[in-house]
């Protein structure tokens, strides 16, 4: 059937302008920059606006929306009774998460490590089995030094747990290693919106990789944890020479991904490592991250709402003092677990709605991070208007610019009926926060806010509102973002063809404090490059 339309070439879709020129009783796209219009036959077929000027057919949208409704409504219905939950929750995009992905160093005194990563992922599995929720992919990128890779990537469990059982610690024993070149493959290869979970006892050797991962773990908002083993009874001689700030890197990727780094030792890395089985759900959403925080006494202050559950308290550091007193003023224990450095409090389900606080005294900078579940959570990407033939909201593929206006788009996640988002918030890392108000868009639960100006440097966002008895709901995204100030723009006149002489035009347009730059261009077919000023 298929086929033979394409052959007979009944099946098109609106023609646009003077060229190519529109069979007679073709449909055109429409519009008052739409050349075509006026022939057979007239009018237009976008379906862009709801107005008459863009759109000459609007007031058929609602019926034909209507109509694809019941019509995927009885496709659905009847791919059902062919496939099982599994294929169908699948199919629909549900899964426990989006991936469980390890990067694990498998040098020589990585035993314990890639033991604990094999635990934890039969855990998962085991306990995903029991539901039909499961991850959509299982995906592992070893290395070692000098090498990396490759990318195992599947999505049969059982293979999973077979290429684990086949990991061996062999080789290595120096420090630096190729951490960031296989931190690269699996950001590449893990869909967006994941935790990458990174095993290691070494530094990086490639921290010129650092702006490369970043970038994508930014584009493609996803958390990396790092499970650092520190253990000197191992290889003492070797450590003793090494920087005690060489896993710094590490804490700044952590921080920038709103992911936790955690660090422990030979014998307690598996007990440690059950922080992953913790982050395995799609749920999950993230109440305070404060990534290093300097010793003495301090306090912390987190929101609980009504749709939280399984709240959870990670703590990395030396810590003396510890109290959490509920938003009654009550204090509360919770279930508390320490390992070395390391120290886990569970909260008991149902907890008081409001603000906790954490009141702590440690001897040395230590970092927290309290996480929950919660049905409740949201989306959000950055736009820019286009007008033109194809007026409407474009999202901004590459970063924000800071200085310049945009349109935040915020697509919230399981909010019901009874609550509401009202703003948005962008807050630098110094604290300094912006607040605007979100205005409902043309569907539910989609959202847009106005920001007259994007902050410098680094900067993470909030949406709050309030729930359905009016008492204040809140989520952080878990990634900070860094805004563009320079952008950098080549174009040619002509064709570039491979081989030939052309004069290509760079354009540099800078929003930020005064700088120098330098743009050299270069390629890939001789050594020549030029620089200029």
């Amino acid at each position: 059937m298929a086929a033979a339309i394409q052959k007979r070439r009944l099946l098109t879709s609106g023609y646009y302008g003077v060229s190519p020129v529109k069979p007679r009783g073709k449909c055109s796209h429409g519009g008052p920059f739409d050349d075509s219009r006026e022939r057979s036959a007239r009018g237009g077929i976008n379906k862009d606006t709801a107005t008459a000027i863009f759109s000459p057919h609007h007031f058929l949208h609602d019926k034909a929306a209507a109509l694809a409704l019941k019509a995927s409504i009885k496709f659905l219905s009847e791919l059902r009774e062919e496939v099982t939950d599994r294929d169908m929750l699948r199919l629909l995009g549900v899964s426990a998460f989006p991936a469980l992905s390890f990067v694990l160093d498998t040098t020589g005194s990585m035993g314990e490590e890639i033991t604990s990563a094999r635990l934890q992922s039969r855990r998962i599995i085991l306990h995903q089995n029991k539901t039909l929720l499961k991850p959509d992919y299982y995906i592992l990128v070893p290395f070692n030094d000098p090498g990396f890779g490759p990318v195992y990537k599947t999505s049969d469990p059982d293979e999973f747990l077979r290429i684990l059982d086949g990991l061996h610690a062999l080789g290595g024993g120096d420090e630096p290693e190729m951490c960031l070149s296989a931190l690269q493959l699996a950001l590449i290869h893990t869909p967006p919106h994941s935790e990458i979970f990174v095993f290691t006892d070494a530094s990086s050797k490639d921290a010129h990789l650092r702006s490369n991962v970043e970038a994508l773990i930014q584009e493609r908002k996803m958390k990396v944890s790092f499970l650092i083993t520190e253990d000197l009874s191992r290889a003492r001689s070797r450590r003793e020479l090494l920087h005690p700030n060489r896993f710094d890197l590490y804490t700044d990727l952590a921080s920038v991904s709103g992911g936790q780094i955690i660090f422990t030792n030979n014998q307690d890395v598996s007990k440690v490592a059950a922080v992953i089985t913790d982050s395995a759900y799609f749920d999950v959403v993230t109440l305070l991250h404060v990534q290093t925080a300097e010793g003495g006494r301090t306090h912390h202050v987190f929101l609980v709402d009504e749709f939280l559950h399984n709240v959870t308290l990670y703590i990395n550091g030396d810590i003396r003092e510890f109290r959490l007193k509920d938003p009654t003023g009550r204090k509360q224990y919770g279930r508390r677990e320490t390992y070395g450095r390391f120290t886990q409090v569970f909260l008991s389900d149902p907890l008081p709605v409001g603000n906790w606080t954490i009141f702590m005294k440690a001897v040395e900078p230590y970092s927290i991070h309290v996480q929950g579940r919660s049905p409740v959570d949201f989306l959000y990407y950055f736009g820019t208007p286009v007008n033109g033939s194809h007026p409407g909201l474009y999202q901004l593929n590459h970063q924000p610019v800071a200085g310049v206006p945009t349109i935040l788009v915020v697509d919230a996640i399981g909010l019901p009926e009874s609550a509401n988002l009202s703003q948005v918030s962008l807050t630098s890392r110094n604290g300094k926060t912006q607040t605007v108000d979100l205005e409902a868009a043309n569907q539910p639960g989609l959202f847009t806010a106005k920001i007259s100006e994007i902050p410098s440097g680094e900067f993470s966002v909030g949406v709050r509102g309030r729930d359905g008895r009016g008492l204040e709901l809140k989520r952080e995204a878990p990634q900070q973002l860094s805004a563009a100030e320079c952008i950098v723009e080549a174009s040619s006149n002509a064709l570039v063809i491979p081989g030939a002489v052309h004069p290509i035009s760079v354009t540099l347009t800078h929003f930020g404090e005064a700088h120098c730059y330098s743009v050299t261009t270069s390629n890939d077919v001789t050594e020549d490059s030029a620089t200029f000023r």
